[in-house]
């Protein structure tokens, strides 16, 4: 007969750390912190290994914003330029009507000397006026 041999052995517990948890945490929480900062120094190496350099990335950002200065400085100036030109329009056309005005007072004022004058004329007598042409 075959029969089994029997295990006589005490039962067995299970083995527990002797780290209470929140030293295990704390652990846990330091070796996430060193891999992510293992990481960010290799995505740091390979990105100026690979990519340009940050100092030509200023350089040219600083060299675009002067360009971006000067085309605005130039558009505020083009903007500028059609409100003084209607400026020294109106100033013209002021100076112009003024002009006008005087034209038609001197003027008013040449016809009514004629009118003078012939007033005049008409009151020398007739032989001296054709003696004196």
């Amino acid at each position: 007969m075959d029969e089994e041999p029997v295990v006589s052995a005490p039962r067995v517990t299970p083995v527990r750390s002797t780290l209470p948890w929140p030293l295990r945490a704390l652990l846990g929480f330091l070796a996430a912190a060193m891999a992510a900062a293992a990481g960010v120094a290799i995505y740091e190496y390979g990105r100026d290994f690979a990519g340009p350099d940050r100092r030509e990335l200023v350089v040219h950002n600083e060299q675009l914003a002067a360009q971006l200065r000067e085309a605005a400085a130039e558009r505020i100036a083009l903007q500028r330029w059609p409100i003084r030109t209607k400026e020294s329009l109106k100033v013209q056309r002021a100076a112009q009507e003024q002009l006008m005005q005087q034209v038609r007072a001197l003027e008013e004022e040449t016809t009514r000397l004629k009118d003078d004058l012939a007033f005049y004329d008409s009151l020398l007598p007739a032989g001296k006026a054709t003696r004196e042409s």
